[in-house]
């Protein structure tokens, strides 16, 4: 069974156990809203291996003219994760969640910097500005356990669609020329997570909220557009990983790269697997 389908089955088989369930404590159902944020962690996946590859190519490149080069490249890991969402819960312990969110992660120009000296002259620098955005649309079972009159335990999981977008720009400066490249492109694909946490009424119908996510999901199906120095040079070309040297690359083409000397060509792929860390408020309506 492949990955996608795997995520389907998963979140199915949640949202039949809480149907299946439900007529064990069978009560009227109950609306509720709920809005949470915080701090998130993502793999990164092709990403960072590029971001790696692009401060050792500077580098190489620096020393076969025996110049030095001085900063580095920071990997894309931390940002924000922000999700609401729609809750019914059939009964005091079982209910399902639809909502929302916005996952963003970011490196700006002004701490991705490398520099490169000859003779102890400064020559010129490269810079690195990347931003990673993605919108999940996700599906929850959720089970809750009260721990006292006010504080109940939750365990949760499901599946989500994630819309991603991935944008970054390179610029060179040497010897007072720069030469930049700009890349915005977007990609698709299916996740799965689970979370625990726990809900502490503050009232009859509000309630705090804290939870800790797991999330697996790697996306695909990018596609972008190029500008060289401000110009467009090429659109809607598909994003491909490749290695060569021992380096690994991210090309955009209209056809899978077919250069022998690439190793392991495929589709590019952002790995957003990580946790996620988040507090908010859960309204009862």
């Amino acid at each position: 069974m492949n990955f996608r389908k795997k995520m389907v089955v998963t979140c199915g088989s949640l949202v039949v156990l809480v149907m299946a369930l439900m007529p064990l404590q069978a009560e009227t159902p109950k609306i509720g809203v709920t809005l949470t944020g915080g701090m998130t962690y993502i793999a990164g996946g092709d990403l960072n291996t590029y971001v790696d590859s692009l401060k050792q190519s500077f580098t190489l490149i620096a020393k076969e003219f025996d110049a030095t080069t001085k900063g580095e490249f920071k990997k894309m890991h931390t940002g924000f994760d922000l999700a609401g969402a729609v809750t019914i819960d059939f009964n005091k312990s079982f209910g399902l969640s639809l909502g929302s969110g916005w996952i963003q992660a970011a490196k700006g120009a002004d701490t991705n910097v490398m520099t490169v000296s000859y003779a102890g002259e400064a020559m010129g620098s490269l810079t690195l500005d990347m931003t990673v955005r993605a919108i999940p649309v996700s599906l929850n079972a959720i089970y809750r356990l009260p721990v006292s009159d006010k504080i109940s335990f939750t365990l949760s999981g499901g599946a989500s669609y994630y819309f991603a977008d991935f944008n970054h720009s390179i610029a060179v400066n040497l010897m007072s020329e720069v030469d930049s490249t700009d890349v915005k492109s977007s990609g698709h694909g299916l996740g799965v997570q689970a979370a625990a946490g726990l809900e502490l009424a503050l009232g009859k119908n509000i309630f705090l909220l804290a939870n800790v996510e797991g999330r697996m999901a790697k996306i695909s199906s990018f596609k972008g557009d190029v500008s060289q120095n401000g110009k467009v040079v090429s659109t809607g070309n598909t994003a491909y990983y490749y290695e060569q040297d021992g380096l690994g690359a991210i090309e955009f083409a209209k056809t899978k790269p077919t250069d022998p000397t690439y190793k392991n060509v495929r589709e590019s792929k952002l790995d957003l697997s990580g946790v996620a860390l988040r507090v908010g408020i859960k309204i009862a309506l």
